[in-house]
């Protein structure tokens, strides 16, 4: 199934000069959760209520997420009417069993660059043997969500750049990653000869924009945590991988004057 909704445009940006490693793991003070179920579905999701997301964005994120899927898992959905023809009808839950859509999150709370940020990963399941994760993340300071276009200044060019550092990086754990699925999945093998330009035909081919290299991270004190869905830059094993680059080396892509930022 295409997951439509999960290529969000994700926030992120901010720092002052860090110390040491300081990277918490904190459980927020306030959530909702919520579960719907029929014959046909679970989804069940959890969110956190955040003291600076004045504009509500993670819950409308969820929201939006949710309707996607109620309405396609629902008679008169296209996901609905399709499975229910291949199925004859047939409700039998040992059978079929039930479509499952789970949103879970992760706060982190970083004191020095005073961000909090959070990671949710969205798991679906429509048969088979496993399910697909994706990723989405939100950043915010005081003064609220703090959107990409804010946290980095990325010409064509650095977008490409910016794609290889991740990759040079990813692949000093030969553990977990291979080349071949870093360079597809971070767009590298689209580029012209010269290893600069991207071939926008081979992009339009295979529906990738480099902006969705970097459309999910986190700012934390050590510095940007690039976060990618299952399978994007990695065997399956691996699970949802995220790459961090520390500020120095993210020194060339952060917009420090929109995000206030002197120095690391």
């Amino acid at each position: 199934m295409v997951l439509l909704l999960l290529a969000m445009t994700v926030a992120t940006g901010a720092c002052r000069k860090k110390e040491a490693s300081n990277e918490v793991n904190i459980i927020p003070l306030e959530k909702h959760q919520n579960t719907y179920n029929t014959d046909f579905y679970h989804i069940s999701v959890e969110y956190p209520i955040e003291q600076w997301d004045y504009d509500g964005d993670i819950k409308q994120f969820v929201d939006d997420v949710v309707s996607y899927y109620k309405r396609d898992w629902s008679p008169g959905g296209f996901y609905y009417e399709k499975e229910m023809s291949f199925r004859g009808g047939i409700r039998d839950k040992k059978q079929y069993p039930k479509q499952e859509l789970v949103i879970r999150y992760e706060k982190f709370f970083s004191p020095r660059i005073d961000i909090h940020a959070y990671l949710f990963t969205i798991y679906v399941y429509t048969g088979g043997a496993n399910g697909m994760s994706t990723v989405a993340t939100f950043n915010f300071n005081q003064n609220g969500l703090i959107r990409s276009d804010e946290a980095m200044n990325l010409s064509s060019r650095k977008e490409v750049q910016l794609a290889k550092l991740i990759a040079a990086t990813a692949l000093k754990d030969r553990e977990r990653f291979q080349k071949d699925f870093v360079y597809e999945g971070l767009g590298l093998n689209y580029l012209y000869a010269d290893g600069i330009t991207p071939n926008a035909e081979l992009m339009g081919r295979n529906n990738f924009q480099f902006s969705s290299v970097y459309q999910n991270f986190l700012l934390t004190d050590e510095g940007v945590r690039f976060c990618f869905d299952k399978y994007k830059i990695a065997a399956g094993a691996v699970g949802t991988p995220s790459i961090l680059l520390t500020w120095d080396q993210m020194n060339p892509f952060v917009e420090k004057k929109s995000l206030l930022i002197n120095s690391f």
